[in-house]
């Protein structure tokens, strides 16, 4: 087996505001000694738990928040953290340039961690997103190249196979087809062109890939209605959270 960690067993001297609801507050246990509870609270008996740590809270003695004063000293918890009194102080604090000289800053997990607590820029969107952007630049691009591929593959067997005569109303008209094909506009019951849309299929190997380009297309059209219902969630008024008395105001809603 491994040895244990050198943090394993380890007991450390937490100091903590003593009135900062919700974010952090004390409470007694079952045994008598102070707990640390509410958002940040929760936060420091659950990783001390798992890494088989013991805390011990504790406040400051001047009974001051903790400042930088000019003449270079501190108050509250940054000076019991300072003068070795107390191994971390819960803050938050301002970041004075002193405190990163003088002490180890952690980043604030209220800006890094917990973005969930400032909700929603908007209580609801009002656009809805456009087609042109549920497929990134790559996937378009591969879209109109297999209209032209398709196109040029039709265009050669007429011209090499069947020996037809090419115009300009005939290159654009497959072009057409295809394009209608995918918009399910040939597909569609009592379409007049629905004859003349699959005749282009009729013949040679074009139909295996006229086969390929319909079902492709489905899925195309699935990805297209799934991101019209997604406009449409959207667009519904959401509840907004701005701060975390909202989170906790609406706590049993959103567990």
């Amino acid at each position: 087996m491994s040895a244990k960690p050198w943090w394993s067993g380890f007991h450390v001297k937490i100091t903590y505001p003593e009135n900062l609801h919700p974010w952090i507050f004390p409470y007694l246990d079952s045994a008598g000694s102070i707990r640390l509870h509410g958002t940040f609270g929760a936060l420091i008996g659950n990783v001390t738990a798992s890494m088989n740590m013991t805390y011990e809270a504790i406040t400051a003695d001047d009974g001051q928040y903790g400042h930088y004063l000019p003449n270079g000293s501190f108050t509250g918890m940054l000076k019991m953290v300072h003068s070795g009194r107390a191994d971390l102080a819960t803050g938050p604090f301002t970041p004075y340039i002193q405190l990163f000289e003088a002490m180890h800053l952690t980043p604030h997990c209220g800006a890094t961690k917990i973005q969930i607590l400032s909700g929603m820029k908007h209580a609801f969107i009002t656009r809805s997103t456009p087609y042109t952007r549920a497929f990134d630049t790559v996937t378009w691009m591969a879209i109109w190249a297999s209209f032209t591929i398709l196109t040029a593959l039709i265009i050669i067997e007429e011209w090499l196979v069947l020996k037809r005569r090419l115009d300009f109303v005939m290159i654009t008209d497959n072009l057409f087809v295809m394009m209608q094909t995918w918009l399910q506009e040939a597909t569609k019951k009592r379409c007049w062109r629905l004859r003349f849309a699959f005749r282009r299929f009729n013949y040679g190997y074009t139909q295996m890939i006229g086969v390929v380009w319909l079902l492709t297309t489905f899925v195309i059209m699935q990805f297209f209605t799934c991101d019209l219902k997604a406009n449409s969630v959207v667009k519904s008024p959401t509840l907004r959270l701005n701060n975390i008395h909202d989170l906790i105001q609406y706590r049993h809603k959103y567990k």
